[in-house]
Order: structure tokens, then C-alpha cells, then sequence
């Protein structure tokens, strides 16, 4: 897959073996956080067919959706490290379908660590039981980035299901770089189709909001599937009698997080719902397009790359990067004001409440910084791995909030506090969510 270019100044727009000590190199195997809740944690796989969908991107005549599910969720005990799953599931066949400019787009910044050290260890066991007590867990679904898979997200999956939720994290094909079905065969980037996109006027966006429909239909189905394996005790689920349905979240990270935010406007068995860093040229979290289409649930907006578009406080883009945009200071300027204008009335619309969480001018926080990515990338450098791993713990901080209030009832969140941990943080508040 070749890189995916916002096109809209900094919006963020949708985008785009086991490990052991490398014998060329004296790096050590990559690391990630130990996760910080009570429970340990295990993950199953499902390879799942809806067969009321067709495949058009599939070369298979008569091939119907089928997407790949990993579902984390709490056990009763920690494991030991020699029953760890692997960070990436059938990693070496991944490889070996797509080319090495595919690797360097899907790994970086963290491609070069990972060719030198490998992949980094879980804390997680494949397939274990689940907690012995008769407790039903709030469920997450989670949506990744484009030509991103939801391994790449293991840091924040596992520390979801560490403090007591199930999460079942979704691979999107044709949106991922590579997806592997449980038969052996591949299902890879469709990159003919988004360059044929990007070439007609305003193809680029169209065909993104194609994706988000596939994607948010996807995540429905997720949640059907769940829902059947949770009361079918002979699909012997580890998670079966534990689902609490009734309190089911969604969230997802770049157009995986307007996939989410999306699934909000037509499932009413979502509760609340959340998106990190992905907003439409109008500044909106959501697709915005027919009266009554805003949705009822809390939401939270995480904005990152793309923070200086709703706030002057923070930096602007420099001149250099304006003329790459073919944009003048005074359009910038314009169309910030816009979507600063558009973004609150449309978070002010939310009926339940929403949260915007903003970040100005904290080092090494990107767009890539919601996945295990910067962690890697810094691992054998100490001051960067802290800084990385101080950055994805802001944004675990506030993701994970955002849950155990509306999942769990939590009254005392990070989303509560009268400041921010960080200084470079920002937390607006807007409608019930204000008072």
C-alpha cells in the first residue's frame, strides 16, 4: 500500500516469527507496556463470513464479506511469558504477500527496529479461559486506521481487556495492507481502486466515505456475531455468558474512528462512542449529510495531528507546508475558522454529551501515536521510549475514561478532573457534558 495523503491541510482525514533476540543484531526484541489493570488477559480469533454481503473487491466470483475478528478479553490469571500469543498472527506470510514499500507504510515510523529485532512480545494468551465468576463485561469494538491491522493497536486492546472489558478489534480487507483469512488466502490493500478514486474530482473523499459504510456494516456484524457466540455455549467462546450487551461501545482510530463515530448514527445498541483523530473537511467526527443524522450517544473527539484546525492556541502550519498544499495563510486561515465554527455547533448538537480532548505541541505525539507504532520505534532509545510511552498513556488515560463513565458509571474519570495531567492537554466539554 502507498502512502495515503490527507488532502485537506492537517485534518487527518480518514487516513492511511516469535520474537526473540535478533541473531544479525544485539537489539533486544521491541517491548510494550505492561498493561495496567487487574485482570490478565487472553485473545481469540474469528474469521467471520456475512453472508448477506457481497465482496465486489474480492477477484472470487460469488464472494461474499468476510472479515477477520481478534477479540481480546480479562482473565483470571497473568500467564507466564513463554505462553504469550504472538503480536502479529501469521506474521511471515503477511511479509511475504506485499512488497517491501508496503512494509516500510504499514511499520513506519517503526519499520526499520522491526526488521532489525522483530516484533515485540504480548502480555496476552491465545485462547485462554476467561475469568471464573459469573460477571458480564461492557464490550468494545475497535476499528483501525487505514493500511493499519489491529495488531498494531495491541498496547491499547490489552489494557482495555486488563481493566475488565471484552474488545473485539475488527480487520477491515481491502482497508488493511494485508489481510489473512484463516484458509491462507490473502485479501490486500485496494490500491487500484483508491488511486482510480483519488483521480476524479473529490474522489478522494467519496471513496472514503464508501470505505466508512463497508466498515461501519462490518462492525454491526462484529457486534451480531458476538452477540451469537455469547448465548451459543457449542461455539465454545471463552467469552460465552460473559457479554454484557446492554453497554457495548465503539471506537476506532483514524477512518476507522469515522467508522466508528458512523456506527453511532444507526445502531441503537451502541451506548457511546469514540474517535481518535479523524474528522470530514466540514471538521465533523461523523458523516453529516440528512436532518436528524447526529447521533444520541456520548462522544469523545480526540484530535491530534489535526489540532490546530479547531483551536488558535495551537501552531500553524509553516509556510513550507501551506505551498505543498497549494493554500495561502489567508485561505488557511479561513477555512479554520469554518470548521472551528461547524465542528462545536455539530459536538454541541449531541444530545448525551460530548468530549473533545485536544493536544498542543506535546513532543513526538502524532497521528500514528494511537498505535503501537512510536513505542517501537523508540524502543533501544530510553528517552524516546519514555516519551512515547507518556504519550500513548494521555491517550489511554482518556480513552479508557471515556468508557468507565458511560460503560461503567465511573462518576471520577480523567474526563472529571478540574485539569489535565499534562498542561499541553485541553478538554472542552459540550452539551450535558458541560454542566
Amino acid at each position: 500500500m502507498r502512502s495515503v495523503t490527507a488532502v485537506t491541510l492537517a485534518t487527518a482525514l480518514f487516513f492511511a516469527p516469535a520474537a526473540k533476540m535478533n541473531e544479525d543484531s544485539q537489539q533486544a526484541t521491541p517491548r510494550l507496556p505492561l498493561p495496567t489493570g487487574p485482570f490478565g488477559v487472553g485473545r481469540i480469533t474469528y474469521d467471520w463470513i456475512d453472508k448477506s454481503r457481497p465482496e465486489p473487491l474480492s477477484q472470487k466470483a460469488g464472494a461474499r464479506r468476510e472479515i477477520m475478528v481478534y477479540v481480546w478479553y480479562p482473565t483470571a490469571g497473568a500467564g507466564k511469558a513463554a505462553n504469550f500469543a504472538p503480536y502479529f498472527p501469521d506474521f511471515v506470510a503477511a511479509k511475504g504477500a506485499i512488497n517491501d514499500q508496503d512494509f516500510k507504510d504499514m511499520f513506519r515510523p517503526a519499520d526499520e527496529e522491526i526488521r532489525k529485532s522483530g516484533l515485540p512480545h504480548t502480555h496476552t494468551i491465545e485462547a485462554n479461559g476467561m475469568t471464573k465468576d459469573t460477571k458480564r463485561y461492557p464490550v468494545l469494538v475497535f476499528s483501525h486506521g487505514w493500511g493499519l491491522q489491529s495488531a498494531l493497536y495491541t498496547a491499547e486492546l490489552e489494557d482495555l481487556a486488563s481493566h475488565g472489558y471484552v474488545v473485539a478489534a475488527v480487520d477491515h480487507p481491502y482497508d488493511t495492507t494485508v489481510t489473512l483469512f484463516a484458509d491462507g488466502h490473502v485479501a490486500k490493500f485496494a490500491q487500484d481502486s483508491f488511486d482510480a478514486a483519488a483521480k476524479k474530482p473529490h474522489g478522494y473523499i467519496d471513496y472514503a466515505y464508501e470505505r466508512v459504510e463497508v466498515m461501519a456494516t462490518d462492525i454491526r456484524f462484529a457486534i451480531d456475531e458476538l452477540s451469537r457466540y455469547d448465548r451459543t455455549p457449542s461455539l465454545r467462546a471463552p467469552f460465552a455468558g460473559h457479554l454484557d450487551l446492554s453497554r457495548i461501545g465503539v471506537f476506532g482510530h483514524s477512518i476507522g474512528g469515522m467508522a466508528s463515530a458512523r456506527v453511532c448514527q444507526i445502531d441503537s445498541r451502541i451506548r457511546a462512542c469514540s474517535d481518535q483523530d479523524s474528522t470530514d473537511d466540514l471538521g465533523s467526527p461523523f458523516p453529516v449529510s440528512t436532518p436528524g443524522s447526529i447521533p444520541k450517544q456520548p462522544l469523545l473527539l480526540f484530535i491530534a495531528s489535526s489540532s490546530d484546525i479547531f483551536s488558535q492556541e495551537a501552531m500553524h502550519p509553516s509556510e513550507e507546508s501551506l505551498s505543498k498544499q497549494k493554500l495561502s495563510r489567508a485561505k488557511y486561515d479561513e477555512i479554520i475558522q469554518k470548521q472551528q465554527k461547524n465542528q462545536k455547533e455539530i459536538l454541541e448538537e449531541i444530545a448525551s454529551g460530548s468530549y473533545r480532548v485536544m493536544l498542543f505541541d506535546l513532543p513526538g505525539f502524532t497521528h500514528r501515536s494511537f498505535s503501537d507504532l512510536p513505542l517501537l520505534a523508540a524502543d533501544n532509545d530510553q528517552a524516546k521510549w519514555e516519551e512515547a510511552v507518556h504519550n500513548f498513556q494521555i491517550a489511554q488515560s482518556y480513552t479508557r475514561g471515556f468508557f468507565d463513565k458511560f460503560l461503567k458509571s465511573d462518576p471520577n474519570t480523567e474526563l472529571d478532573a478540574k485539569s489535565p495531567t499534562d498542561h499541553r492537554v485541553r478538554v472542552d466539554r459540550f452539551g450535558p457534558a458541560a454542566k
